[in-house]
């Protein structure tokens, strides 16, 4: 693999998937449960920066099916799934932790 065939991903190393990829069921919070059988969950995910050496807290928010009755601030376990819809193509597999009620 050259240069050129590095930046044109055509190299065999670049078509597997990166170790920085999330593989599997996705863990997160639900942060909105406002909808009908939609939730929107926070993921949270490690990055480093070089120029600082330190590792740093992101998050993706991700549309999801839910079938449970998710209620805000539950910990949840997303799976892959059909397209629901234009930005849903996640489902709730299974609440790992009910939020605390006030």
């Amino acid at each position: 693999c050259g240069p050129r065939a590095r930046s044109l991903q055509l190299c065999a190393r670049a078509a597997r998937p990166s170790a920085g990829m999330v593989q599997g069921p996705l863990i997160g919070r639900v942060i909105r449960a406002r909808m009908q059988k939609s939730v929107l969950v926070s993921v949270p995910y490690f990055t480093f920066i070089k120029q600082y050496p330190k590792r740093v807290v992101r998050h993706t928010k991700y549309m999801a099916h839910d079938t449970f009755g998710c209620n805000e601030g539950d910990t949840v376990q997303l799976v892959k799934s059909r397209p629901y819809s234009k930005c849903k193509h996640h489902e709730v597999a299974e609440i790992l932790r009910r939020a605390k009620q006030s």
